[in-house]
């Protein structure tokens, strides 16, 4: 939505995960908070079952907010929480889609940036175009103009081009050069 209030409340609750959940000797994260009531044992799954696991939907967050933001400590948290379980087999895969989809979103998704002022027609009309012609693992981000990105984002000091909305469509740490047009986004994404 490029709107920051849900950002900083996914970077709270990512926070509160960290800090409550996080098995800081093997590894992945629990099932239940370190100050919940004593359990027997404390669960860490990586299957999923009738709802997601816990760690595949936590990699999916974390590969996110590294993905929107630029912040390493969000990459570091994901590859930690990779390499905290065995490569699963793959007759073990089928049962770790969370997992798996996490991991691809993390190693390559498309990012595609959106800089414009909210409320604006033109600014608008490139999300549609970016929502509707995107490949499926795609992290997309609005930003007002005078929001600035991290420095280790990809779309770091890019904005508007000659006062339009621009699309920035990035792979990796490497972004195109600046879409204005609707229809050429949705051409270049198509192309993906």
């Amino acid at each position: 939505t490029g709107d920051p209030q849900y950002l900083a409340q996914a970077e709270g609750l990512a926070a509160i995960v960290q800090t409550h959940y996080l098995d800081a000797e093997n590894g992945g994260y629990f099932l239940s908070a370190d100050d919940a009531d004593a359990l027997i044992t404390r669960p860490k799954t990586v299957a999923d079952n009738a709802t997601p696991s816990g760690n595949g939907t936590m990699l999916k967050v974390l590969a996110r907010l590294f993905l929107i933001t630029g912040e390493d400590a969000y990459r570091d948290h994901a590859d930690a929480l990779v390499c905290a379980f065995p490569a699963p087999t793959q007759d073990h895969r089928i049962s770790m889609p969370g997992l798996c989809t996490g991991f691809e979103i993390l190693d390559s998704a498309i990012q595609i940036v959106i800089v414009g002022p909210d409320n604006d027609t033109a600014t608008d009309a490139l999300v549609r175009a970016a929502r509707d012609c995107a490949p499926p693992i795609r992290v997309l981000t609005q930003l007002s103009p005078d929001r600035a990105t991290h420095p280790g984002h990809p779309a770091h000091g890019k904005g508007l081009v000659e006062a339009q909305p621009a699309a920035y469509v990035c792979q990796g740490s490497t972004c195109a050069a600046p879409i204005t047009e609707p229809q050429v986004l949705r051409d270049h994404l198509s192309a993906l």
